[in-house]
């Protein structure tokens, strides 16, 4: 009998893998002797909270924030109260295309449910120390992930931001999905391609044009 597809069906296959465990091992190391972001039980809170089958955007970004209270396993998101410089980006862009956008708080748990994954390359990170889970597995996993979906689906909008997102998938393959690529939006590199490219804009007329509903960024 056929399984049905699901985020969890791949899930329960990659925990099988040698990486994986290997991986979990690296975690539990550094989740017992440092500050680590997101708690665990956030970790996979993107595939946990988006539906495989509803799915319509993959927004791929680097490593979670990595100061106190801000990760939750969303990429971008986050329950602080003040934004991080990189979602305000973010919202400035999307209030570029959508002048009535008023969002002001930071969880995207809404983005999610109506069908946008927010994946981090990298799913967690040590407190004040950017890019220190990269090369511990975590990278696979991400890989592994966005082929499940192209091998799967059709159509899916992948909006890469900034060059390790790019690097992290050139050897998929794109042909059946749309992708958008532009820059990160952290202070340093939102100026050189993200800023008025009018991205949210794109990604509701391309789903749109296949019959699909349109994301309300303002939930």
């Amino acid at each position: 009998m056929k399984t049905k597809l699901s985020f969890e069906s791949f899930f329960r296959s990659e925990t099988k893998k040698t990486y994986f465990h290997e991986l979990m091992k690296k975690l539990e190391i550094e989740y017992k002797n440092y500050q680590v972001f997101p708690k665990k039980g956030d970790l996979f809170n993107a595939i946990k909270i988006t539906d495989f089958d509803n799915l319509k955007i993959v927004i791929i970004g680097q490593d979670p924030y990595h100061q106190e209270g801000q990760a939750d396993g969303l990429a971008f998101s986050t329950k602080a109260k003040i934004l991080p410089p990189s979602l305000k980006n973010l919202f400035e862009e999307i209030k570029n295309s959508y002048p009535d956008f008023s969002k002001k708080d930071g969880n995207l748990k809404n983005w999610a449910k109506q069908g946008v994954l927010l994946l981090n390359i990298v799913l967690s990170v040590r407190k004040s120390s950017p890019n220190s889970h990269a090369n511990i597995g975590w990278e696979i996993f991400s890989y592994n992930l966005i082929k499940f979906i192209v091998e799967n689906k059709v159509d899916i909008i992948f909006l890469l931001l900034g060059q390790k997102a790019k690097t992290s998938v050139e050897n998929v393959n794109f042909e059946k999905q749309k992708v958008f690529f532009y820059s990160h939006p952290s202070p340093f590199s939102f100026a050189k391609s993200l800023k008025h490219s009018d991205v949210f804009k794109k990604i509701n007329i391309f789903l749109k044009q296949k019959n699909q509903s349109e994301i309300n960024w303002n939930l």
